[in-house]
């Protein structure tokens, strides 16, 4: 089965997890840039092990720099932590299991090396059961009323009428007992389209800040003021810093065992969901800086007023004194 198709079935809830996974893949693959990576490890190849399996190992193999994807095994440490990265490959021929932090690296996507697929798994499953409950919305908003008769002579009637309409033959309906025997129920017109169009967006807009892509939502359908604006960036921060703290350190440990010198930052949207949060984070706090300010420079003004008032007060007094 191709999973490269336009069209997908949202009945098909296989081929839609494919599309649907592939599309956000191609979005996370845009997250990091890296540099001075070895010519044997695609960059590409890299994110897809740690985003799928939540790890991976960075090794050395034929005079060649690899990373394999693979499980744990050895005698958990003092934290139970593994100690060895068992790897199977067939075309290298290669099976072993390596000792983590000896022979190789171990990568971490996340602290908890969870991935992103439990992430998207989810999403698209609720993505999925929204544009079934859309489209079939849509679908019964095609008719505004339902037509029911008592015989089948009634039905062919009905049938012929809506057809006529259809390819615009307006006909005229003269058998009474067709009148007679036809029903017309009204449905209620309850907004159920826009409903299904506004979980659709909700969805869709979590799924995004779940991969710490900005995509505001906004159903008060007002402007949103900077603070809202501000505390839903910072939502959006904490697992891209984590995933890239993690390749970091990572990183850091294998350019000092293998002496090279790779290097990783964010890339794209997220680099620049950075530094605009950044920049918002550092406004407030000058601004909470010079609100603290004032209010320091008031109490002060506050004191030395009250001091003026005292010391006029004792004036007074030693002038009523000598009286």
């Amino acid at each position: 089965m191709k999973i490269n198709k336009i069209e997908t079935s949202v009945f098909d809830e296989k081929e839609y997890n494919n599309v649907y996974f592939s599309s956000m893949m191609n979005k996370m693959y845009k997250m990091f840039h890296y540099e001075n990576l070895p010519e044997t490890i695609p960059e590409r190849i890299l994110d897809k092990f740690l985003f799928e399996n939540g790890n991976c190992f960075f090794t050395k193999h034929n005079e060649k720099f690899y990373v394999f994807f693979g499980g744990f095994g050895g005698v958990p440490n003092e934290y139970y932590e593994p100690t060895e990265y068992i790897v199977a490959n067939p075309y290298l021929k290669l099976e072993k299991s390596f000792k983590i932090g000896v022979e190789g690296v171990l990568i971490r996507n996340d602290s908890s090396m969870l991935g992103i697929l439990p992430i998207l798994k989810k999403y698209s499953e609720l993505q999925r059961h929204s544009e079934i409950s859309l489209k079939m919305s849509v679908i019964f908003s095609r008719s505004p009323f339902l037509i029911s008769g008592t015989d089948d002579k009634t039905k062919e009637s009905s049938e012929s009428f809506i057809k006529k309409l259809f390819d615009g033959d307006f006909s005229v309906i003269g058998d009474n007992a067709f009148l007679e025997s036809l029903k017309i129920h009204d449905i209620p017109n309850n907004n159920n389209v826009l409903n299904c169009i506004e979980v659709n967006q909700y969805i869709k807009a979590s799924a995004y800040n779940a991969i710490g892509l900005d995509s505001v939502l906004n159903q008060k359908r007002e402007r949103l003021n900077e603070n809202e604006i501000a505390i839903n960036s910072g939502s959006l921060i904490p697992l891209c810093e984590d995933m890239l703290q993690c390749r970091k350190k990572a990183i850091e440990e294998i350019n000092k065992m293998f002496n090279l010198e790779i290097s990783v930052e964010l890339s794209s949207t997220w680099k620049t969901q950075k530094e605009t949060f950044d920049s918002v984070q550092v406004s407030h706090e000058t601004k909470t800086e010079d609100e603290t300010e004032t209010n320091v420079s008031h109490e002060t003004k506050t004191e030395d007023e009250t001091e003026t008032n005292v010391s006029h007060e004792t004036i007074e007094d030693e002038i009523e004194g000598r009286r």
